[in-house]
């Protein structure tokens, strides 16, 4: 058996002056990780995901995982922290649930409203370089064999044979047996299930993440600051996740990164995409988030900040997708949003998919079910 991947590489140079069809999501060096979760299946693939972090780094020789630990930050009685202290106990999460005297104690430069609790995770969370995750997983692939074909697919066609005819941007063409489409939030900027008559049900947001240069006194203070997620549960404008000062270029600069939650989460239309990626994110989200974190650490560290725009592709059942499409594609879609922390795990069940006729995973199938545009049922 022959394996191919098939995508392109990262833009040289400045995104905005790209002229790709599509982009990728991991473009970037601090995505948060932790193994808890706020449904039933999410802290299962987490876990697994984040077991096999430095398996994946010895294979390839990449190192990608910082585990700084996280805090995941809510009022007493909010749904956030109660849905996150069961899941702790229902799969035997180690962590520590602190007051906001015990959160500021031990993490002095956060301001916490004394009706607020924080839970711990110290190991086995943190943030991933999740460009270097990528570099890492294709590295290992490609020790197996896999062949690495940096392009942009344009379309797919099914044969009378069943065969697939891949056709890329620059008109190449590939011939395979069996296709995994991963192909994140640009899924549908592409018709690429047009021999299957099928629209997929992906309900694509735009993002908006903000980033700030810290200074040397930053630095010193948030030397030890995990990840964090913050859930202000009276101003919805208010919920956000950090990441610690981190570098994400080559100039020797760190920067903290902050992100929203869903009240900036706005859906784009696929013919807007590319445009929002050449753009600089939302300027409202931007003054929030730099409220929410003078709210939070309320100190002279940052100086410049930069704004930016990325996308992600929900689905109905806020699960992944992976699922068949006729007998020889394996749909693998929707990370919902925070799914770079389980991509590994999430490869791995649509991997099984493809080498197995029958599902092959101890999760039941209908969890991860395709889902279709106007109740479209499944081929």
């Amino acid at each position: 058996m022959h394996v191919h991947t098939t995508g392109p590489n990262e833009p040289q140079g400045s995104r905005r002056d790209s002229k790709n069809s599509v982009f990728a999501s991991h473009y970037d060096t601090g995505r948060i990780t932790y193994c808890s979760g706020t449904n039933p299946v999410s802290p299962r693939l987490n876990q697994r995901s984040i077991n096999r972090y430095r398996q994946i780094e010895s294979e390839s020789g990449i190192s990608f995982f910082n585990p700084v630990g996280f805090i995941a930050i809510g009022t007493k009685d909010s749904e956030f922290i109660r849905v996150t202290e069961k899941c702790l106990d229902q799969f035997k999460i180690e962590a520590e649930i602190l007051d906001s005297n015990q959160l500021t104690d031990k993490f002095p430069y956060l301001t916490i409203p004394s009706n607020y609790v924080g839970i711990y995770q110290p190991e086995k969370a943190g943030y991933i370089d999740i460009r270097r995750c990528v570099q890492a997983q294709i590295k290992v692939a490609q020790l197996q064999g896999c062949i690495r074909i940096a392009e942009i697919v344009e379309s797919i066609v099914e044969n009378k044979d069943g065969k697939l005819k891949i056709s890329t941007e620059t008109g190449r063409y590939i011939t395979a047996d069996k296709i995994v489409l991963a192909t994140g939030a640009f899924t549908k900027c592409k018709d690429l299930m047009a021999s299957w008559n099928r629209k997929l049900d992906l309900d694509v947001r735009r993002e908006t993440t903000v980033k700030l240069q810290v200074n040397a006194k930053g630095l010193q203070d948030l030397s030890t600051m995990p990840s964090l997620i913050y859930a202000d549960a009276t101003e919805p404008r208010h919920v956000c996740y950090i990441l610690p000062p981190i570098k994400y270029n080559d100039d020797g600069v760190y920067y903290l990164k902050i992100g929203h939650g869903l009240h900036y989460s706005k859906k784009i239309d696929p013919e807007n995409l590319v445009q929002w990626y050449h753009g600089s994110g939302d300027p409202d989200a931007e003054t929030s988030l730099k409220q929410i974190l003078k709210k939070l650490i309320p100190h002279d560290y940052f100086t410049a900040s930069k704004c930016d725009s990325c996308a992600i592709a929900r689905t109905p059942h806020r699960s992944p997708m992976i699922d068949k499409v006729g007998n020889n594609v394996t749909i693998l879609v929707g990370g919902n949003g925070g799914s770079a922390k389980s991509c590994n795990e999430i490869g791995y069940i649509g991997a099984l998919n493809v080498l197995h006729r029958k599902w092959h995973y101890d999760i039941p199938a209908s969890v991860f079910q395709v889902c279709y545009e106007e109740n479209e049922s499944k081929l």
